[in-house]
C-alpha cells in the first residue's frame, strides 16, 4: 500500500480568482489564533547541527532555538497550512515544476496578475515572475511553533533515502488516464528503516521527536501563533479549516 493518497481537482469553474485587499487600511477582520500542534508521527525538523552516531555515522538532529528549545519554523508552517487551504478553498497550485507539471490542469496553473489571485494567494500571499515582478505580501503571518513540556527524542534510525515523485507510475498519478489530483501522505506510527544494503549505503540517521503512538500516547506537542489582517470571513473560516481539520466546525467568522 502507498503511503499516499490525492485528493481529486476542482473543476475548471470552482476557481475564483478576484483583486486581493489591500494593507493601508483595516477592512475586515483582523487578529490572532493561537494554536497547539500534536505530532502524530514521528518527524525532523533538520538542523545543520549533527552529532556523531554509534554506527560512525553523522546524526541529523532536530532544529533548535538559542535556549535548546525544539522548534518549528514559521515558514514551514505556513506551506504546510497554505497546501491544505488551497484544497479546501480552491486555488491555483503554487509549487508544481518538472516532473509532475504535467500533471496539473492549465486552469490550476500559478496565479500570474496580481489583480486576479485565487483565494489561497490572496490570503497567503504571491509574487509574480521576471523583470519587475509584482509581489503580493497576503495577510497571514505565522509565528515558530516551541516545544511544550519534555520531548521524547526516539533512538538514532537510518531512515529510508527520499525519493522524488515517480509520475510514470500512471496507475497511481494518472488512473484512467487523467491526473488523480493533489497528493497527501498518511500519519504512520512506525518509521520506515533502511532495510537492504542500497538504502543503508544512501539512508540518513536522525533522531527523530516522537509522534502519537498506536496506544494513544501523546506526540511531542508545539504552540505557535497565527496572525491575520483584512480577512473576510468565508477567507477566515477557510483558514480554521485549515487549521483544525476538522468535520464539524464550532466556530463562525464574526466581527
Amino acid at each position: 500500500m502507498n503511503p499516499y493518497d490525492f485528493v481529486p481537482y476542482p473543476g475548471a469553474g470552482e476557481i475564483d480568482h478576484a483583486t486581493p485587499a489591500g494593507h493601508d487600511t483595516f477592512a475586515g477582520l483582523s487578529g490572532r489564533i493561537v494554536c497547539a500542534l500534536e505530532a502524530l508521527s514521528p518527524f525532523l525538523v533538520m538542523s545543520s547541527h549533527h552529532r556523531a552516531g554509534s554506527q560512525r555515522s553523522m546524526v541529523g538532529l532536530f532544529l533548535q532555538d538559542e535556549d535548546g528549545a525544539y522548534i518549528i519554523p514559521g515558514a514551514s508552517l505556513k506551506g504546510m497550512i497554505r497546501s491544505v487551504y488551497e484544497v479546501l478553498m480552491p486555488s491555483c497550485i503554487s509549487t508544481s515544476s518538472g516532473k509532475t507539471k504535467d500533471l496539473v490542469p492549465s486552469y490550476l496553473a500559478t496565479c500570474r496578475h496580481r489583480d486576479q489571485l485565487c483565494p489561497a494567494c490572496r490570503v497567503f500571499g504571491a509574487m509574480g515572475r521576471g523583470r519587475n515582478a509584482w509581489v503580493h505580501r497576503g495577510h497571514v503571518n505565522i509565528g515558530q511553533a516551541v516545544i511544550q513540556g519534555e520531548a521524547q527524542v526516539l533512538p538514532d534510525v537510518q531512515m529510508v533515502p527520499l525519493s522524488t515523485p515517480q509520475p510514470h507510475h500512471e496507475a497511481f498519478y494518472k488512473p484512467g488516464g487523467q491526473p488523480a489530483g493533489r497528493k497527501f501522505y498518511f500519519h504512520h506510527h512506525h518509521v520506515s528503516k533502511a532495510a537492504n544494503e542500497n538504502e543503508r549505503a544512501r539512508g540518513p540517521w536522525v533522531a527523530l521527536l516522537a509522534g502519537r503512538t498506536a496506544e494513544g500516547t501523546p506526540g511531542a506537542t508545539f504552540r505557535f501563533s497565527v496572525f491575520f489582517r483584512n480577512l473576510q470571513a468565508h477567507d477566515l473560516e477557510g483558514l480554521m479549516a485549515a487549521l483544525t481539520l476538522s468535520d464539524t466546525a464550532p466556530w463562525t467568522a464574526t466581527r
